[in-house]
């Protein structure tokens, strides 16, 4: 069998934040960006800048390059 061909192993499953983890009830809306500048009125560059820095909501969902927010 050819190495080049075979198939890569899976990245390691990432474990979620003890706050999602321990969750006793329903996580509720995930907002997008869109969202949240319909919400806030802030501009989005504000928003990712916000998450960049750690200042925005917690625990920032991310998959892939999309970044989802968790409804408060």
């Amino acid at each position: 069998m050819d190495s080049q061909n075979s198939p890569k192993p899976s990245a390691s499953p990432r474990s979620l934040p003890d706050e999602l983890e321990q969750a006793d009830r329903p996580l509720g809306r995930l907002y997008t960006i869109d969202d949240l500048v319909a919400l806030t009125g802030l501009p989005k560059s504000t928003i990712y800048a916000f998450n960049h820095e750690g200042r925005g909501p917690k625990h920032p969902l991310r998959m892939g390059r999309s970044v989802r927010y968790f409804e408060p």
